[in-house]
């Protein structure tokens, strides 16, 4: 549907951002209230910052994956084919996102697929910000541990907080930017041929 509009008025950036920017109002009041229940339920690490970056993972994360659907969206005009393909993508983020499979655990031929995988940064930021620079308590019988020797045991440790957020973001604009590519170029081939 949103491709078919884009085609129809013929300004795709526009009608993009205007879908985008639709969608993004609802998503975001949604990582709120996930974080509100979430965080104290959990037990996540208080402190205000530790929040906000929780809060701000969430949001990158949102925006990934909407950013995601849509190119998906646009790359297979054929809304049958894109419902087949969208799920090979999501699996692919969640077998490659460092929380089901740690990264060492995945053959050393494969392991750069973490990279094409938005939700490996979303898990190595949210996993930084509740372990990085703490005292992990260990569990009945098991003694406590430094946070950096946690997250080197879950193999999430190669990149900091906020490279790992920087790179989240990125994955979100690289799908943005992909996705107005494609419709743009889809538009002048359509215009070509008229």
């Amino acid at each position: 549907l949103f491709v078919r509009q884009s085609y129809r008025i013929g300004r795709m950036t526009q009608c993009y951002f205007a879908l985008l920017l639709s969608l993004l109002p609802l998503r975001f009041i949604g990582g709120l209230i996930i974080t509100a229940i979430v965080y104290p339920i959990v037990q996540l690490r208080s402190g205000l910052g530790h929040v906000l970056v929780f809060i701000l993972i969430i949001e990158l994360q949102t925006l990934a994956g909407i950013a995601l659907s849509m190119l998906l969206s646009a790359a297979f005009q054929d809304p049958r084919l894109t419902d087949n393909v969208a799920p090979i993508a999501l699996t692919m983020n969640i077998i490659f996102a460092g929380t089901l499979l740690p990264p060492y655990r995945i053959s050393a031929g494969l392991r750069w697929l973490h990279y094409t995988a938005f939700a490996y940064f979303a898990t190595v930021a949210y996993n930084q910000n509740e372990y990085s620079g703490r005292i992990v308590q260990g569990a009945a019988g098991y003694p406590s541990v430094d946070g950096s020797v946690f997250l080197r045991a879950k193999g999430l440790d190669e990149m900091g907080l906020w490279a790992a957020i920087g790179f989240l973001a990125l994955h979100a604009l690289v799908y943005m930017i992909a996705t107005i590519a494609i419709l743009e170029g889809r538009c002048l081939l359509r215009k070509n041929k008229n």
